[in-house]
């Protein structure tokens, strides 16, 4: 029986990817999904060394990092924008959290082709690799619309991603350079303020707070049209944040009141939201 625990080399892993991605796409019309991440742009690579035409899809969430529709661009990507935007579907539906993922639903599940490319790794997280088991799989976005997805990549750990950068001069996304310039392969590329993230995306509002501030806004208005207030919208936020990504109402009920302070003042120390500003933003009632 083959030990499936041997160690594969880099340039092994890259010559069976090669092979996978030519023998699929010889077979079929293949797209690419693009997220402008390490993974995407090495996928990318690995499809132009085994000398097939891919097309490249990037799904625009609204809510993407700096430089990243320009940079997919470059790359030669086509733009996929949704029907609604982040801030429109937080009024709509409220928060997100790592358990209510509405948002990776209306603005990165979105269907391209028949057969599409991955850059999925079990390197990524522990999640990936007790959920991702084979090279392929099928994903259904509805009973009757389905895509066939492959992932060359699944094997490739950082420090094989990191040697294919490093030989082959493979230009990356301007935020995986340290400020020496160096490729960092440790950095993750995501939506901003995404709750998936190790700190659920307090990060990132500490450089965007003018974001997390639009953010409130629309959650505010989401509370108010269910009979709640700008004050719960605040407590919400502030324990999707800080505290738990489980369920708010439950611990609103059993929790509330232990906050050291008031949820207005977390937001204000932290990143320096003001009550009386963010209420100001709110549309006028009708008269």
């Amino acid at each position: 029986m083959e030990n499936c625990n041997v160690q594969i080399e880099t340039t092994d892993k890259v010559k069976q990817a090669v092979r996978f991605i030519k023998a699929i796409a010889s077979q079929h019309n293949c797209a690419l999904a693009f997220s402008g991440g390490k993974d995407s742009v090495i996928l990318n690579f690995l499809a132009k060394e085994a000398g097939v035409k891919v097309d490249l899809y990037y799904n625009n969430t609204t809510i993407d990092p700096p430089g990243t529709i320009s940079f997919c661009k470059k790359q030669g990507c086509k733009i996929v924008r949704g029907r609604v935007s982040f801030l429109e579907l937080v009024e709509k539906r409220g928060f997100p959290t790592m358990f209510r993922r509405f948002c990776c639903k209306e603005l990165k599940e979105k269907y391209y082709a028949d057969y599409v490319f991955f850059g999925i790794r079990k390197g990524e997280s522990i999640k990936r690799n007790n959920c991702y088991s084979d090279f392929d799989d099928i994903y259904y976005y509805t009973k009757k619309v389905f895509t066939n997805r492959f992932f060359p990549l699944l094997l490739f750990t950082d420090d094989d991603e990191r040697e294919l950068v490093q030989e082959h001069s493979i230009e990356m996304h301007p935020l995986y350079y340290d400020e020496c310039g160096q490729f960092d392969v440790t950095k993750r590329l995501g939506c901003i303020g995404c709750p998936l993230k190790s700190d659920r995306g307090r990060g990132d509002f500490y450089h965007y707070p003018k974001l997390l501030k639009q953010i409130l806004r629309r959650g505010i208005i989401f509370h108010m049209k269910h009979n709640r207030t700008a004050d719960d919208a605040a407590l919400n936020l502030v324990h999707n944040l800080f505290y738990s990504n489980h369920g708010y109402e439950k611990f609103r009920q059993t929790f509330c009141g232990l906050f050291p302070n008031n949820p207005w003042a977390i937001l204000s120390k932290h990143f320096n939201i003001n009550r009386e500003d963010v209420l100001s933003l709110l549309p006028k009632p009708d008269t």
